[in-house]
């Protein structure tokens, strides 16, 4: 891997998980300011967690079994376009 991809990987990782500690930032907050117990809280942030934990498992069952696995991972990060998906409208979709 030449060093140009390696540093536009690594700025793209880097800016991923920023994007998350952001989020998960201003997410404990935001519920407290909807009058949510402390308890409710730590619901919603431990089910963040247990979901980064089980979802893999879970998708990677459904690829094996189901999907032709290089779908199933473009469809979740976004990477196939024209599919109704929010995150992929930055494709653009090859005319008809």
């Amino acid at each position: 891997m030449n060093s140009a991809t390696r540093i536009n990987l690594s700025v793209m990782m880097f800016l991923e998980y920023a994007i998350w500690s952001v989020w998960a930032l201003i997410l404990v907050p935001h519920l407290a300011e909807l009058k949510m117990s402390e308890f409710s809280i730590g619901l919603v942030v431990a089910c963040g967690g247990l979901g980064s934990i089980l979802g893999p498992f879970i998708m990677g069952q459904l690829a094996d079994r189901c999907f032709a696995t290089e779908k199933v991972l473009g469809e979740i990060r976004g990477e196939i376009p024209c599919r109704g998906n929010p995150v992929s409208v930055h494709h653009s979709c090859p005319k008809r």
